[in-house]
């Protein structure tokens, strides 16, 4: 059986809970500012670099090209932090965004398949939010890179991504432990989403443009 397929119903309901935090929320609703969506894109930065570390560290080859695109799209969510006018701007939440990264670095070969699925997949989420986020922003369509990283076809090379993940054949114990990853990456961000709304109202409240989040 597809392995793509169980990551799909064994971690549902974390990837709803994660979609109902209240940052996730105003992403899909095009709520959020400049420094809302520049915080999310310094955040994701970090925790795309740590897990390309942990990829590239793991030593094991048929894992390394799962996360090859996430490089480019570190120099993507650059090129959009430039676009804002905040390109040195620092990652908030620092304590929950640290405690993810240790667990992303501490993972398994097969646990961090579970890990890039999760970020592989909310590329193809980004292609959706997009426009949405676009308009928030004033921005003319077709302006953010990293929402856009899916290229022309973000289904196709999301099938394609899943298509190398099956083509692992893994088997027990491996199987279990890429669903972990998953549910952990998951779990991680939540807390990241769940501490990043208050920090950004912190920021708001202390001179910033103000915060769209209802």
């Amino acid at each position: 059986m597809s392995i793509c397929l169980d990551l799909r119903d064994e971690t549902r309901e974390e990837h709803r809970a994660t979609e109902a935090t209240p940052f996730a929320k105003s992403l899909a609703r095009g709520s959020v500012d400049a420094v809302q969506f520049a915080q999310y894109l310094a955040v994701t930065k970090r925790l795309l670099v740590s897990l390309t570390a942990a990829i590239e560290a793991c030593g094991d080859a048929s894992v390394v090209p799962l996360g090859s695109a996430f490089a480019r799209r570190v120099g993507l969510i650059e090129r959009d932090l430039m676009q804002l006018g905040l390109p040195n701007l620092a990652a908030p939440v620092e304590a929950e965004l640290v405690r993810l990264e240790s667990s992303l670095l501490g993972l398994s070969s097969p646990a961090l398949v579970g890990a890039a699925y999760v970020f592989e997949g909310s590329t193809l989420g980004g292609s959706v939010l997009a426009p949405r986020v676009e308009r928030a922003l004033g921005l003319a369509e077709g302006d953010l890179s990293y929402f856009r990283g899916g290229g022309d076809d973000p289904m196709r090379a999301w099938a394609a991504w899943k298509a190398g993940v099956d083509a692992l054949a893994l088997a027990e114990p491996s199987r279990s432990l890429v669903i972990h990853g998953a549910k952990m990456t998951f779990s991680g961000m939540r807390r990241v989403l769940a501490a990043l709304l208050p920090a950004v109202v912190a920021t708001t409240c202390a001179g910033a443009a103000p915060s769209m989040v209802v």
